[in-house]
């Protein structure tokens, strides 16, 4: 069946995409972007009308504003008109009416999306309460910690290399006074203490089943998605991982030797593991609740995409998910985690099943999270120092030198 309605064209972006994305894209009409311009164009020339006064960023919100409401009214009206299309030539394959995408495999897709939004949304939570203990006696507002950790996530999901850590550090710091970086850091090594238990614990009943390739199999794998540098210069990867580790404790044992403070603080970003009882209620209990809902979230990705689905296969994509980050150079794990879930499901699904699902939940998964992250970021970063502006004075004095304007 062809993919595109008869009034788009292939040569547009739906036809770019990949093949399990162009039904959802063509429900919203994004190969047409004319009802986005009639939406956009009067809020941008308001504004500008208006003045904006250096808050540029009005025009960029009034863009994503247009287009998930033009997006939205597409979506609803092919729901509603869904039997009325099926009769009319011009509208009869889209997707709804042709039946490539069903009203059951839209709301499972939604609930997958809620699920996924909520996990980082409880890992938060728990981050926030290990700051909580690592800086007593300071305010820790949980909108603060919740934006800087959304917006590390957003940033995760478009740069390698957990890039957006760095993000999240810094704005936990600016949120927490008195606070330092290297506390800061240290509060994610007991934020990810139970995911490295959860992870090893999938990764045996993995290899249990047989279900993760190794050795020549795995390497086999990963030169499918470009990855033959590392495959065929073993040696060369090894000596550059032994410098960096070599590199880094010369580094730590420089900022021992000069910082006397710095394992004091590292202590501190550690303060939640001294009492148990209450890393147990506050950390783990609210993390433990993120993995059931990832978990569910991959179910319905799984059904989503018309990939036989169980609670084992949403556990096996889920280390298909986990070992594809241990070598974080892709974003997200892209590239090695198409080529685990082809091997794992081998036998479960059709080849292109699995790809389709791979590609499809992690473009799903991309955009969610960079629109969250990036959401959070801008209102978090409105404030920042180098935004500010310098008040002027109220002008010269009587006798011509300037006067100071009062501090409020």
């Amino acid at each position: 069946m062809n993919d595109l309605v008869p009034d788009s064209e292939r040569t547009g972006l739906i036809g770019a995409l990949p093949r399990a994305l162009r039904p959802y894209a063509s429900l919203m009409r994004v190969d047409r972007p004319i009802g986005t311009w009639l939406l956009y164009w009067p809020c941008a020339w308001s504004v500008a009308l208006a003045g904006v006064r250096g808050q540029w960023a009005l025009f960029a919100w009034f863009l994503l504003g247009a287009f998930a409401m033009r997006s939205a009214g597409c979506v609803y009206n092919d729901i509603v008109d869904r039997e009325l299309d099926r009769q009319v030539e011009r509208t009869r394959l889209r997707p709804l009416a042709s039946g490539r995408v069903s009203l059951k495999a839209a709301w499972t897709l939604a609930i997958a999306l809620s699920l996924h939004i909520g996990k980082p949304s409880l890992r938060s939570l728990a981050w926030r309460n290990i700051l909580v203990a690592a800086h007593p006696g300071c305010e820790v507002r949980r909108r603060s910690v919740t934006g800087a950790y959304l917006s590390g996530v957003g940033l995760n999901a478009v740069l390698p290399a957990r890039g957006g850590d760095v993000m999240k550090v810094y704005l936990a710091h600016r949120s927490i006074r008195g606070s330092s970086y290297t506390t800061i850091v240290s509060t994610l090594l007991a934020e990810t203490l139970f995911d490295a238990v959860i992870g090893t614990i999938l990764l045996i009943w993995a290899v249990s089943k047989g279900l993760v390739p190794f050795g020549g199999e795995l390497t086999s794998r990963l030169n499918a998605f470009e990855w033959t540098f590392f495959a065929d210069h073993a040696k060369v990867l090894i000596l550059l991982l032994a410098v960096l580790l070599i590199s880094i404790g010369v580094f730590l044992g420089w900022i021992e030797h000069h910082v006397n403070r710095f394992w004091d603080r590292v202590k501190h970003g550690l303060e939640i593991l001294t009492e148990p009882k209450r890393f147990l209620r506050e950390v783990v209990l609210l993390q433990a609740i993120g993995w059931v809902l990832r978990a569910f979230a991959m179910y319905f990705f799984l059904k989503a995409f018309h990939v036989p689905a169980g609670l084992d296969d949403a556990a096996l994509a889920l280390v298909a998910g986990s070992l594809s980050t241990l070598l974080p150079f892709t974003p997200g794990g892209v590239g090695p985690q198409q080529a685990l879930l082809v091997y794992m499901f081998n036998g479960v699904a059709s080849r292109s099943a699995v790809l389709s699902f791979s590609v499809g939940t992690q473009v799903a998964v991309t955009v969610s999270n960079a629109v969250v992250g990036f959401t959070c970021m801008a209102v978090m970063l409105k404030r920042a120092p180098w935004r500010t502006s310098v008040p002027s004075g109220p002008g010269p004095g009587p006798d011509g030198t300037a006067v100071a304007k009062p501090s409020p």
